[in-house]
């Protein structure tokens, strides 16, 4: 640096001092733009990357968000345009970890590369409701080299991001009001273990093909020239897993950033699928999908029918080596196969999640009721007269029985009798639709008859 800055108050003055007033005219400006969510990705490779330089950290303070801050705007002359030089801000930023992330809100460095003044600004830009960050480099001819090193780093930075992963990303409004700065809502994953997925062994089977050794092999599949974009659509009636299913994926694939959308959400798709492409290995989660249609349009076979191309065109945009796993639910799988029928090749595996069988409920029961006495032939008998149960009417199943022991003072011992209360209680005061409601539509004639 040719001289001190530290006594100025404006961006020009401290430039003027570090690079000489009579080379401003010839100085270079190049920038990138960056997604907001990346800011803490970029001020941390920033940090790392400038610090061998021993640079100076000045505040900038311009005038509005929602100009972009240049080097035309930093060289002003003119009182409206000119930006003020001002204490270094951070601002908290929710990564989802116990502690914010502290990020610099808009700075500039000054230092030297190799005897020449180089300086680099970090800053925000509103465009409409999206914000965006920037990374300019300024510098005279010599600087050329620098610039790149420091751009690539810059980028191998998102493309590494460490920060989000295993972690799930929505673009929700966060409902905490917890004042720090998030353009996206971070969740962390439920953790759902194998002995809490009861399915039978053949589903099992093929999610375990179709996800974890696909996701394990991927690496050697990029080797073997195949691709690493995969889409998987999960099918079956209402209540019988499939959003705890998809959990159990998440949360056993931590090296992944999984990018949720809601129905309310999907007008926001580009916004998702660059997230997505800018934080692989990433999952993109689409539950529902058979419904994301009705909200904006009363056609609704034909704006989910629409709304399911403009997805897998996206799916379809992608290059073959990207390393984003699409992961889709519905529950009227009928409604969306003329979209995938015009679109072969994007979703790569369907995979049913159907009612729970015997042996299913049966584990279920035992699941659900790990805290209650309850002896296997009644467990049995529980699992053979639920014919027709889905596993979200199972886990209710559970609590009434419980509910009913305890009622009468058994204090979590469940008898056959409890289970006959709670069966017949779901025929009898339940009408047709009820019963679909809660997850037993065969109920009528599989009462257990008093022994």
């Amino acid at each position: 640096m040719t001289a001190d800055a530290s006594h100025h108050h404006l961006a020009r003055q401290a430039l003027e001092a570090h690079f000489g007033a009579e080379n401003l005219a010839s100085l270079v400006g190049a920038k990138r733009q960056f997604g907001a969510h990346l800011k803490p990705d970029l001020d941390k490779a920033l940090r790392e990357t400038l610090a061998p330089y021993d640079p100076r950290l000045l505040g900038l303070n311009p005038a509005s968000p929602y100009d972009l801050l240049s080097l035309s705007r930093l060289l002003s002359r003119s009182e409206h345009d000119q930006v003020q030089l001002s204490p270094v801000e951070y601002q908290e930023i929710d990564v989802g970890d116990d502690q914010p992330f502290q990020a610099i809100r808009t700075a500039l460095w000054l230092l030297t590369v190799d005897r020449q003044p180089v300086a680099v600004t970090l800053s925000d830009f509103y465009e409409g409701p999206h914000r965006y960050v920037f990374v300019e480099v300024i510098h005279s001819g010599a600087g050329t080299e620098f610039r790149k090193a420091l751009f690539e780093s810059l980028s191998d930075a998102g493309a590494r991001s460490s920060i989000y992963r295993g972690k799930i990303l929505s673009f929700e409004d966060d409902s905490g009001h917890s004042g720090m700065t998030s353009d996206i809502t971070v969740h962390h994953p439920e953790m759902v273990e194998r002995c809490q997925v009861v399915l039978d062994a053949a589903t099992l089977k093929r999610i375990d093909h179709n996800i974890f050794a696909f996701d394990a092999h991927r690496a050697a599949l990029k080797r073997l020239g195949q691709s690493t974009r995969k889409g998987v659509l999960f099918y079956g009636p209402p209540g019988t897993g499939k959003t705890h299913t998809v959990r159990y994926i998440l949360s056993n694939l931590p090296d992944r950033t999984t990018v949720m959308i809601t129905g309310e959400q999907i007008y926001q798709l580009p916004r998702y699928m660059a997230l997505a492409k800018s934080l692989q290995p990433s999952i993109v989660v689409l539950e529902d999908v058979d419904l994301i249609g009705r909200a904006r349009d009363m056609h609704s076979v034909n704006a989910t029918e629409a709304m399911l191309n403009n997805l897998l065109n996206e799916m379809d945009g992608l290059a073959t080596t990207a390393d984003v796993l699409f992961i889709l639910t519905t529950n009227r799988p009928e409604i969306i196969e003329p979209a995938l029928a015009m679109r072969p090749g994007r979703i790569d595996a369907a995979i049913e999640v159907p009612l729970p069988n015997h042996d299913c409920r049966r584990r279920l029961i035992e699941l659900y009721g790990a805290a209650l006495t309850i002896d296997p032939a009644t467990v049995s008998a529980a699992a053979s007269r639920t014919d027709g149960a889905s596993a979200a009417y199972m886990k209710e199943f559970v609590r009434q029985i419980a509910q009913t022991s305890l009622e009468r003072g058994g204090d979590g011992q469940i008898t056959l009798a409890d289970v006959q209360t709670v069966l017949a209680d779901t025929v009898e005061n339940s009408n047709h639709l009820g019963r679909r409601t809660i997850g037993f539509s065969r109920a009528d004639s599989q009462l257990i008859q008093p022994s």
